[in-house]
């Protein structure tokens, strides 16, 4: 098994005798996308900052590739390409020009034929040689990913990168996430967006006033907890499935003319069905109704507030 790309133990960073960041700890492997999920101010962007060495932590380790940013601060940043905030470029120059810009100042020899492979990763190869100043929103963040990917890092790290995009471009920049992961590349990327973080990352952790509160895969979270199913019936069955599930204390509604809905565990799809059948009540379909990452996220919240009362 592979070495992690990233490790984060225990981090930590106070202002004063105020906490922003509380003992964080988590890991991405190669190939990864890891979601840092939370709102504004839940500090996201102060791990992302001490992560790529803009501002220092109070205490903690930080590993990358197994380079220590302490001990090996240059090895360490060669490992990264980050876009912390919005991508800054020469408009007046063309997309091309301002990459050969960024190679020449890179401690790397970054070959034309890096570029040309880069460009063509980021698919803007009929854009590259256009004026920044003509592109969109979308064409800026791609162009800024392929900066950030010159010398070839192991590590891409994004803040908010999907702000400002329409849909057509969230998806274009989620599908070229997902392509470049698959070649090796483990990307950490922060957002509050939670409906697309569910469709980009392969994990995700929340943070919540300065703690990460939660770690789980989208795979877990689609069957962690209390999930909604569909069960269609015969309509002259409902009030009598209404009745067996009341009897059972199951979170049940009429959502259409034969559709029940409920709320159960995960496991307990098959005990209900059982249940049914055996009251007459005649089981034609039955579907999960996925549970969207931002459900998980409110109840995750909610039971962390709750813990803490």
């Amino acid at each position: 098994m592979q070495a992690p790309t990233l490790i984060v133990q225990h981090l930590t960073k106070r202002i004063g005798s105020k906490e922003i960041v509380k003992d964080v700890s988590f890991e991405i492997q190669p190939g990864e996308i890891f979601g840092l999920l939370g709102p504004n101010g839940a500090g996201k962007t102060t791990i992302i900052r001490i992560i790529v060495g803009l501002i220092k932590r109070t205490e903690g380790k930080v590993m990358i590739q197994s380079f220590d940013l302490d001990e090996s601060y240059k090895e360490s940043m060669n490992q990264i390409g980050a876009i912390v905030e919005n991508p800054e470029f020469y408009k007046y120059m063309s997309g091309y020009k301002n990459l050969k810009h960024y190679a020449r100042m890179s401690l790397k020899n970054i070959t034309e034929e890096r570029i040309e492979e880069v460009v063509k990763l980021v698919k803007l190869e009929k854009a590259i040689h256009n004026k920044v100043k003509t592109y969109s929103l979308g064409m800026r963040q791609r162009l800024g990913v392929a900066q950030a990917l010159l010398h070839e890092p192991s590590l891409l790290i994004l803040d908010e990168p999907t702000n400002g995009l329409d849909p057509q471009g969230m998806r274009e920049f989620r599908n070229y996430l997902k392509e470049l992961s698959q070649s090796g590349t483990s990307v950490l990327v922060s957002s509050h967006l939670l409906s697309e973080m569910q469709l980009m990352c392969d994990r995700f952790g929340i943070m919540e006033k300065g703690v990460l509160t939660h770690i789980s895969s989208i795979e877990e979270t689609d069957v962690e907890g209390e999930i909604e199913v569909a069960f269609t019936i015969d309509q002259a069955d409902m009030v009598k499935a209404l009745d067996v599930l009341g009897q059972r204390n199951e979170k049940s509604k009429e959502m259409l003319s034969n559709k029940l809905h409920v709320s159960i565990l995960y496991e307990n799809i098959p005990l209900i069905t059982k249940e049914l059948v055996l009251n007459n009540i005649n089981v034609y379909e039955i579907s999960v109704v996925k549970k969207s990452l931002k459900d998980r996220f409110l109840e995750l919240t909610k039971e962390k507030e709750e813990s803490l009362v």
